[in-house]
């Protein structure tokens, strides 16, 4: 088992449904034509290159409001969606891989710490970010809420 988080565009009463019962979030089927990113367990080593790049960009604590009491499923308001947007959209991924460091990253045991990080685990990132990026572009262009479930 891996610890991922994954992302999907809501109308604003499913939201609100998902507020009232987070159960019945992680109880739908949000694959379809509904925009969605999922980021796999790439999120921890984007978050250590936001943060070696300075990027004001935490994923799991960035922004989104805690809807359930185990911290497994957030809400994220279309102005939270859009300043994440805005930020990704300012941010190159060049930007970022300049501050890949596989060596740092094993150091600091950066999930998923059971290996050790290697030149060619950029590309995973790479990945995780063009998802993130073209999800909150998407989102933030439809001013819509989404949902970010953390899965352990």
């Amino acid at each position: 088992m891996s610890v991922t988080i994954w992302f999907t565009q809501v109308t604003p009463e499913q939201l609100a449904t998902a507020r009232d019962d987070p159960e019945w979030a992680w109880d739908q089927d949000w694959d379809g034509d509904v925009p969605g990113a999922d980021l796999d367990s790439s999120w921890p080593g984007l978050e250590h290159l936001f943060g070696r790049a300075g990027v004001g960009i935490d994923i799991l604590g960035a922004g989104g409001e805690p809807v359930d009491d185990d911290g497994t499923l957030f809400a994220w308001a279309p102005d939270e969606v859009e300043h994440v947007a805005t930020v990704l959209r300012d941010t190159s991924w060049e930007q970022l891989a300049a501050h890949y460091d596989p060596a740092e990253l094993s150091r600091l045991e950066v999930y998923p710490g059971r290996h050790l990080w290697a030149a060619d685990d950029l590309e995973p990132l790479r990945w995780g970010y063009q998802a993130l990026t073209a999800f909150f572009a998407t989102v933030s262009a439809a001013r819509a809420p989404a949902l970010m479930f953390f899965s352990f």
